[in-house]
């Protein structure tokens, strides 16, 4: 089974969202009550073109009766607002039979009747709106119903970013994971698009052109548990630049800055100086030295003629193609892929001579220079003190070049390879036994093949404005065509902005030239459309802080993960405990915190050291926090790379709710964190059978309601901030206007008037 998102974008500025205003996939129901749901979906197909603004959705879908009998069923989709339904057929065989369209106050009455017989309040989250309705009978046993829908509506635009909405979110209640779901979306515009961006789920995104882009989504036996959301803006500008911001009326602002530049001209391609340093030891016989030789064979094809390069491959000693930068010429290049394919593997490890001959070859020429070095072992030769070898190297990177490091397997001192990356501003990136080298570092050469802005630098200011953390830290990594920028922080105040970023922009001559893109904007005072900004940065800072805490091990930085952790539900592999223990004392909270970062600390090789480093790069590069899908067990793409995802999820409703994280543990084995979810800004912890608001405290002010009463219904027509809530499961405890409203077993069955209006406040 495979989901697959697809958007084919030629401009107009896009979102996919659901925050409580959009429209939702179709789902059929059983008319009767029955102890679970008996229909699945078979496939979900969703087209859609947009002209001008104008678009116009075809979805195609198939469920299939999983019982032994013939059922009767309601099939219900709610139209997104502002949009006409243009036709509805349900297929008897090949005859089409026609549905209705029931107004907003109508559909209440079928999805209160839903929610009480499938005793499951997930279906609150559409009261509001128009819905296409058909009752279908027979639905044959192990049989299938086809439906399709077509609607067209305007999209809204706001500034340089518009939005379409298209969630998945209802595709969860199919009573098993879906066997194919594919979205095609087409756009067409003459301005071009800048900042494609999902905080929902982990999307690819390959720019086209500047007027087109493809946006894939692909998962695999999975129940869709949120919506798909999906940005992008339009600017003429040669580097679009999008500033978002949330603030709540009383509290701290989260802001986040979008840049991606325009696609440059052949004459605009910057020169680049690249050493690629490969390690030829012993132990890279076999599938190793291949792979390696493959990916280092693709990246010199991937060189520009204007670039300079040297190939160096070393064991006890290094042997180099040349004695110095050479022009990627036609010529060199085909020397260069000769010299590779005739490596073999065999020696010890030097990699102290290595780096320093590579580096040797670095000048401070007025272009970007960049080594990449792959290893897949320790030091054994020469000098193999690791900090010895980090201090060398730092002091002879006098030409400041980006070290983009790469080890291989599981052989390698991590903390090692961090530090030498972090320390000459790269990245480390590991590839594990099971993953392909060649595959794993062609994809990474080709994202930073083409370095469009260097040098990069960010400020942002404004008279009644105080920014505070900003991630990533600097300096900065360079922008590349096709890549985009993403930077999140925090602020005190509100009011106009000015977001300044500079950096060295390639000249058409040859050379760079310093260049400023200025963008003024306005941070809100308070405005929580944006709920996803404070999860990001949060991920972001935890990330950088699980780094600094492994390297010095301070009371301090345990505390703030701790603690950003429980807030935010932003699960580590050292604060997972915080789960199934939400309200664990602050005390003994650092105390297992500090001892398990410890204990891992001491181990710098390994399936532990490399599952430590990528999981805090994970979070400290995530665009996506509250991302899900991706790979066979639906973890980000966790478990494509890394093999089995671990606990069971809870059952029942809360189960429905699931878990949308996952760390790689000692073993290099995924483990899913169950027993927590975000419902926009706001954490959730289960407790028993119970979700609770991590905002929820003991003397708080309590209204105790009755789950699947009127008053839990009355609660959900009035509010959609509560409707969010109550869909996250039965049994839920949540904050609104300072008090915890519990819905459970036991409680009220009817809210006053009076009794309403408190709850909600001056919501």
């Amino acid at each position: 089974m495979r989901t697959r998102l697809v958007l084919l974008a030629a401009g107009a500025a896009l979102v996919l969202m659901l925050a409580g205003a959009g429209f939702a996939d179709g789902m059929l129901f059983p008319t009767a009550e029955m102890p679970r749901q008996p229909f699945s979906v078979k496939y979900h197909r969703v087209t859609v073109t947009i002209d001008n603004q104008i678009a116009k959705t075809h979805v195609d879908q198939a469920f299939v009766n999983d019982t032994d009998r013939a059922l009767e069923g309601t099939y219900i989709f709610p139209v997104p607002e502002g949009a006409r339904v243009r036709d509805f057929t349900m297929y008897e065989g090949d005859k089409p039979l026609k549905g209705e369209l029931l107004t907003k106050e109508e559909a209440v009455r079928i999805y209160e009747d839903i929610v009480r017989r499938q005793r499951d309040p997930g279906l609150l989250e559409y009261v509001g709106r128009d819905t296409v309705r058909a009752r279908v009978f027979p639905i044959p046993a192990k049989g299938e119903k086809r439906f399709t829908v077509d609607y067209a509506e305007v999209v809204s635009r706001e500034g340089n970013l518009c939005k379409y909405l298209y969630p998945l979110s209802i595709e969860r209640f199919s009573a098993r994971p879906l066997e194919d779901v594919t979205i095609s979306i087409r756009v067409k515009s003459q301005v071009p698009i800048k900042n494609i961006y999902s905080p929902s789920h982990e999307v690819s995104v390959q720019q086209v052109s500047d007027h087109e882009a493809e946006v894939s989504y692909e998962a695999s036996q999975i129940k869709p548990a949120t919506d798909l959301v999906l940005y992008y803006a339009l600017s003429e500008d040669d580097i679009g630049l999008t500033l978002l911001s949330y603030k709540e009326r009383t509290g701290q602002g989260y802001w986040m800055l979008l840049a991606s530049p325009q696609a440059p001209r052949k004459d605009e391609v910057v020169a680049k100086d690249v050493v690629f340093v490969l390690d030829r030891t012993g132990s890279m016989q076999g599938d190793k030295i291949e792979q390696a030789k493959g990916a280092l064979q693709h990246c010199l094809k991937s060189l520009h003629s204007r670039d300079r390069f040297d190939v160096i491959a070393f064991n006890e000693s290094p042997n180099s193609v040349g004695d110095k930068l050479m022009p990627a010429s036609a010529a060199n290049v085909k020397k260069a892929l000769g010299f590779v394919q005739g490596l073999s593997a065999r020696g010890g490890t030097n990699i102290d001579k290595a780096l320093s001959s590579g580096l040797s070859l670095l000048d401070g020429a007025d272009r970007p220079r960049y080594i990449v070095f792959l290893t897949d072992g320790l030091p054994t030769v020469g000098e193999t003190n690791v900090e010895t070898i980090l201090t060398r190297v730092e002091k002879q990177n006098e030409a400041r070049a980006r070290l983009f490091v790469f080890g291989v397997g599981y052989d390698v001192n991590v903390h090692f390879l961090d530090k030498l990356a972090q320390q000459n501003q790269g990245v480390s990136e590991y590839v594990r036994p099971q993953e392909d080298i060649e595959g794993k570092v062609s994809a990474f050469y080709a994202k930073v093949a083409h370095p469009v802005l260097t040098d990069v630098s960010l400020e942002l200011d404004g008279a009644k404005l105080k920014a505070g953390e900003t991630y990533p830290r600097e300096p900065y990594p360079d922008m590349f065509a096709g890549s985009q920028a993403i930077f999140v922080g925090t602020y005190e105040g509100s009011g106009a902005a000015t977001a300044i970023l500079s950096g060295r922009r390639a000249r058409a001559n040859g050379g760079a030239r310093k260049q400023r893109y200025v963008l003024k904007a306005r941070l809100a005072s308070n405005d929580t459309e944006y709920d996803f900004i404070p999860v990001l940065w949060a991920s972001r800072r935890i990330g950088h802080l699980l780094d600094e805490a492994r390297l010095h091990k301070d009371k301090e930085l345990i505390d703030e993960i701790v603690a950003l952790s429980k807030e935010f539900g932003i699960m580590t592999e050292f604060t997972a405990f915080l789960v199934t223990e939400p309200g664990v004392a602050g005390d003994v909270a650092r105390e297992r915190a500090s001892t398990a970062l410890d204990d891992a600390s001491s181990r710098v090789s390994g399936p532990w050291g490399v599952g430590q480093t990528q999981n805090a790069a994970r979070l400290k590069t995530t665009a996506a926090p509250q991302a899900t899908g991706g790979g066979r067990g639906g973890y980000g793409g966790f478990a494509d790379s890394y093999g089995a995802a671990a606990p069971a999820k809870p059952s029942g409703a809360a189960g429905r709710a699931g878990s949308n994280q996952a760390f790689v543990d000692a073993e290099g084995r995924v483990q899913a964190i169950a027993g927590v979810q975000n419902v926009g800004r706001q954490t959730f912890y289960q407790q028993g059978k119970q979700w609770v608001d991590q905002r929820a405290r003991p003397k708080m002010a309590t209204v105790n309601i009755q789950r699947f009463s009127e008053a839990h219904f009355q609660l959900a027509r009035a509010s959609a901030e509560a409707r969010r809530y109550l869909a996250l499961a039965d049994n839920v405890t949540f904050v609104m206007n300072n008090q915890a409203v519990v819905v459970g077993d036991s409680g009220k069955t009817r809210l006053t008037a009076a009794e309403l209006k408190t709850i909600l406040g001056s919501t």
